[in-house]
Parts: structure tokens; C-alpha cells; sequence
């Protein structure tokens, strides 16, 4: 039985050796990839997909938006593909340079955007997590809803 456990924790650690957290980067700690909310204009005839793909670029989760410029959409990139866009020769405009950066900044009420962007909610709810609610601020704010309009709530 003795020979049994002994191997058995041989095994549990041989197995877990690879699973050690991941190295902190060279330029700080936290800090990896770092990514921009961009503004890709769509080009002429509109394959913007099939501009960015040859390039390793993939879009997920973007918003369609119009502009002065013509059709464009909002997204979020890595620096590399950032580059990889501007080399595949479709327009980008850097809208948030370091979102992580921006994040926190408005996180701790020192990014004006931020406290913009947070100070146009009609209820003006402000929040502590990046302009998000905790559970207990969302229950509050439901109960005011409920109270100030109990026909709807």
C-alpha cells in the first residue's frame, strides 16, 4: 500500500510540473499583450474580412458604426494586429491606445474619458468596477426602479 501511495504522488507530481504560472512579462508585472479599442474603416468595396485574413487578423465582436469616412467598425486589437492591419493597407484610427491602462485609470477616477463615459448614464450610477455595478449596487438600483415605477417593475 506503502508503494502504491508513493507512486500515486509521483504521478500527481510529474502531472502537475507543467501546470506552473505563466511568466511575468519584461515590461512590468500584469502586463502582457497590449491591446487598443480601434476604428477600422471599411474599405470601398467592403472585403474587409478578406483584407485582414491573409494577415492573420480576425474580427470578432465589433461594432458597425458611420462616420464622416464612410462605414467603419469598432473593435478591440493586439499591437501586432494593430500593425498587421495598417500593413494590409486598411485605414485604422486608434481610439484607446492601452485599454488596460484606460481601465484602470478609470477605475481610480483619474481618466477624464472614462468619468465621461460613466457620467452620461441617465440614472448616473457611477459604479466601482470600471463604471459596472457590483450585485449589491445592481440590487439597489432595481429596487429604486421598482419603487419609482411600480407598474413597470
Amino acid at each position: 500500500m506503502r508503494a502504491f501511495r508513493l507512486c500515486l504522488l509521483v504521478v500527481t507530481l510529474a502531472l502537475a510540473a507543467p501546470l506552473r504560472a505563466q511568466p511575468v512579462p519584461a515590461d512590468g508585472p500584469g502586463r502582457g499583450e497590449r491591446y487598443s479599442e480601434v476604428r477600422l474603416y471599411v474599405p470601398a468595396d467592403g472585403a474587409l474580412h478578406e483584407r485582414l485574413a491573409p494577415h492573420g487578423v480576425g474580427l470578432d465582436h465589433v461594432r458597425r458604426e458611420e462616420t464622416a469616412r464612410g462605414p467603419a467598425v469598432r473593435a478591440v486589437l493586439s499591437h501586432r494586429d494593430v500593425e498587421a492591419t495598417r500593413a494590409s493597407g486598411v485605414a485604422v484610427e486608434v481610439l484607446v491606445g492601452d485599454l488596460t491602462a484606460h481601465y484602470l485609470a478609470t477605475r481610480s477616477g483619474t481618466c477624464q474619458e472614462g468619468r465621461a463615459a460613466v457620467s452620461r448614464i441617465a440614472a448616473d450610477l457611477g459604479g466601482t468596477m470600471g463604471g459596472y455595478l457590483t450585485l449589491d449596487g445592481v440590487v439597489g438600483a432595481l429596487d429604486a426602479l421598482a419603487a419609482a415605477y411600480p407598474e413597470v417593475v
